[in-house]
């Protein structure tokens, strides 16, 4: 199960990794971020919605659970992505990668003070290297808008709220299908109030719609199920760290299709960030090989 779930998170995060560069080219056709989430969430419903009914579940959600679902897709799925792309208008990404890819510390914090859970020496080591291998992503020369920091750091809060509420709420009974529908259902209805209610849709062109469809396949279909996978199956915590892998994702993505750069520096940083996830799956895999070897014993003595 925690090999299906490491392996489920890890291309979740590939996924989301290349969707900032598709959705780059979408940005400078004059698309704009209201659009751009709208139709992220809609488009995806007629293919999760085929999912369901291939694997013959059902559409009835219990009706107790409909005040998790709301809270999750606002403050959760919804305003994660706003408050990401909205940055991009006043820092520069590097900054905002950094800024943004603080949720597992957050996570490990409401974790360890809230709900008052013992952090393995593992996960910090993890945690540490991580938090370092971001930090080295700060673009420390551009200009810093406070606007654009807290918009950034509201993602990474917003995104940690997100994690904990599938791994901490009766949602996690939910399968991954159904609970991606009805997400991107309620984000889809309320984004799609406010983009039009404010007359802030702006009409793609065919071949940028087309752009968008790849963009929702990435994150709101594909992406968001298998990190569902990964946050049942690891917890939150863990599949968080191994969600860094993300910006690396992206910044491959943006060596090979834009031309740019590539520094010492985020060399250093991806090494780090790869440490970090390759050590956390490591002790992952040790303390699995740990537990069949507790069970083959406690057979024996049976």
């Amino acid at each position: 199960m925690r090999n299906k779930a490491i392996l489920a998170t890890l291309v979740s995060a590939l996924m989301f990794g290349l969707s900032p560069v598709i959705a780059k080219q979408v940005f400078n056709s004059g698309v704009n971020v209201w659009t751009m989430v709208f139709l992220r969430n809609l488009l995806a419903l007629p293919f999760l919605a085929l999912l369901i009914r291939w694997n013959k579940l059902s559409f009835k959600i219990d009706k107790t659970l409909w005040l998790d679902l709301l809270g999750l897709a606002v403050f959760g799925q919804a305003m994660t992505t706003l408050l990401a792309y909205s940055a991009y208008a006043y820092l520069a990404t590097g900054t905002i990668t950094t800024l943004h890819f603080l949720f597992p510390v957050f996570i490990t914090l409401i974790y360890f003070f809230f709900y008052k859970e013992r952090i393995h020496w593992a996960q910090w080591l993890a945690l540490i290297l991580a938090l370092l291998g971001s930090l080295t992503f700060m673009d420390y020369e551009s200009n810093m808008s406070w606007l654009g920091i807290g918009l950034a750091v509201g993602s990474a809060i917003s995104y940690a709220f997100y994690f904990i509420r599938i791994d901490k709420s009766k949602l996690k009974a939910i399968h991954p299908y159904q609970l991606s529908f009805y997400l991107s259902l309620i984000s889809s209805f309320l984004l799609g109030t406010l983009t039009f209610g404010t007359n802030s849709f702006t009409q793609p062109e065919p071949s940028i719609l087309g752009l968008i469809i790849i963009v929702s396949m990435l994150t709101s279909f594909l992406g968001v199920v298998l990190l569902q996978v990964g946050i049942k199956g690891l917890g939150a915590l863990n599949a968080s760290i191994l969600c860094l892998l993300e910006p690396i994702t992206s910044i491959i993505a943006g060596i090979i299709v834009y031309k740019e750069p590539f520094s010492a520096l985020i060399g250093l940083s991806s090494f780090l960030i790869l440490s970090s996830v390759g050590f956390l799956i490591f002790s992952q895999r040790k303390s699995n090989e740990t537990l069949s070897v507790g069970l083959e014993f406690d057979k024996l003595k049976a």
